[in-house]
C-alpha cells in the first residue's frame, strides 16, 4: 500500500480531529454533570490534589503517607460513582468515550496499524479511484461468464468467448494474488461492449480491498489532467493529483484510442508508460484498437514498451451490452 504525502496528512488529520471530538465531548459532560452536581465538582478537584501528593509521597519513599492517600482516593472514587448512578449517569460518563476502544482513536495498538485506521485508508483510496460507485455494481460477484458464447469457437484460436472469457478470470485472479510481488501490467484489447471495463472493475475493487491505492481514468481524462498539469495554472493541488498517475499502486486507462490524439499525447502516452514501468508500477489499459491500429497511431516506440511489458487479453467479439439488452442472461 502507498499513500501519498497528502492522504498521509489526510488520515493523521482525521485521527487529530477524533481525539479532538473526544475530549471536547468529555469537557460538555463534564460541565453537564457539574452544573447539575456541584458536590462532584469537588470531589474531582480533591481527587487531582490527591494524584499529585501520592506522587510526591511515593517519590520520597513515605509509604504511610502513600497508602494513606491511595485509602482516601477509594473512599472518593466510590461516592463519586455512587454519586452519578443516583443521578442516572453512567459511572463512566465523565471518561473519555473513543469512537474506536481497540486504538484509543490513534491508529495503532500494539499489534500495529488497527482495524479502523485499514478502513479509513481503503474509505480514502476509494474515493480517489473515481469509481466508488460503480464498484458496487461491477466486481467478481456480479461478473456473468453466461453473456459470452460457448457454442461458436473462434475459427483461428477454436476456443469459444466463454472458455476465453474464463481462462482472462483466471488470469486477473492470479494477477491480484500476486500483485504485490510481480507488478505485471495488462493491455484489454477488443470491442467495444465486449466485457474490458467490467474486468478492469473487478480487478480494482479486489486491489482496493486490500489497500493498495488505485487510479481510474479515461484516456481523454488522463490527458486532460496532465495537459492541464504542463500549461494550466491550478496549482499544487492539481499537480500532486496528477503526480499520483506516476505514482499509484495501479493505474486503469480505460479506451485508449478515443482521445483526439496529437504529438503531446503521443509523448504524455509514452513517459506515463515508461514511469510507471520503471517505477514498478502496475498498470492496465483497455483499447478497441488493434496492435496495427496502435502501431499506426501511437509509433512503435510505444508499442514496444506494451508488447514487451504488457500481459495482452484479447477479448471475444460479441457485444455483451447490446446482448443483455436484447435477450438478458441466457
Amino acid at each position: 500500500m502507498s499513500l501519498s504525502h497528502s492522504q498521509y496528512l489526510a488520515i493523521e488529520r482525521e485521527y487529530s480531529r477524533r481525539l479532538n471530538q473526544d475530549r471536547e465531548e468529555q469537557q460538555q459532560r463534564i460541565r453537564e454533570v457539574f452544573g447539575r452536581l456541584p458536590e462532584l465538582k469537588a470531589i474531582e478537584e480533591e481527587l487531582a490534589d490527591l494524584a499529585y501528593q501520592k506522587a510526591e509521597a511515593m517519590l520520597a519513599g513515605q509509604k504511610d503517607t502513600t497508602a494513606r492517600l491511595e485509602a482516601r482516593r477509594k473512599f472518593l472514587r466510590n461516592n463519586k460513582i455512587s454519586l452519578l448512578k443516583d443521578s442516572g449517569y453512567p459511572q463512566d460518563y465523565l471518561e473519555l468515550h473513543y469512537q474506536c476502544e481497540l486504538c484509543k482513536d490513534t491508529g495503532f495498538t500494539e499489534e500495529g496499524e488497527c482495524r479502523c485506521r485499514q478502513r479509513a485508508v481503503t474509505a480514502l483510496l476509494y474515493g480517489q479511484s473515481m469509481i466508488q460507485e460503480v464498484l458496487q455494481r461491477e466486481n467478481f460477484s456480479t461478473f456473468r461468464l453466461d453473456y459470452y458464447d460457448r457454442t461458436h469457437p473462434d475459427p483461428e484460436s477454436g476456443i469459444t468467448g466463454y472458455d476465453l472469457m474464463r481462462g482472462h478470470l483466471e488470469v486477473c485472479r492470479e494477477f491480484i494474488e500476486g500483485f504485490e510481488q510481480n507488478r505485471e501490467n495488462l493491455l484489454l484489447m477488443g470491442d467495444t461492449g465486449t466485457g474490458k471495463t467490467f474486468l478492469s472493475h473487478c480487478i480494482a475493487k479486489e486491489l482496493l480491498d486490500r489497500y493498495y491505492s488505485v487510479i481510474y481514468l479515461s484516456a481523454t481524462q488522463l490527458f486532460e489532467m496532465l495537459a492541464k498539469r504542463t500549461f494550466g495554472r491550478e496549482g499544487a493541488d492539481l499537480s500532486e493529483e496528477a503526480d499520483q498517475i506516476f505514482t499509484c499502486d495501479f493505474l486503469i486507462i480505460d479506451d485508449l484510442g478515443t482521445e483526439l490524439t496529437n504529438s503531446f499525447v503521443t509523448s504524455q502516452l509514452f513517459t506515463c508508460i515508461n514511469e510507471r514501468i520503471l517505477r514498478r508500477r502496475s498498470t492496465l489499459i483497455s483499447t478497441n484498437l488493434t496492435m496495427n491500429d496502435m502501431l499506426r497511431i501511437y509509433t512503435e516506440r510505444i508499442t514496444s514498451r506494451l508488447i514487451g511489458n504488457y500481459r495482452i487479453l484479447r477479448f471475444p467479439e460479441r457485444d455483451i451490452r447490446l446482448y443483455k439488452r436484447m435477450h438478458g442472461p441466457e
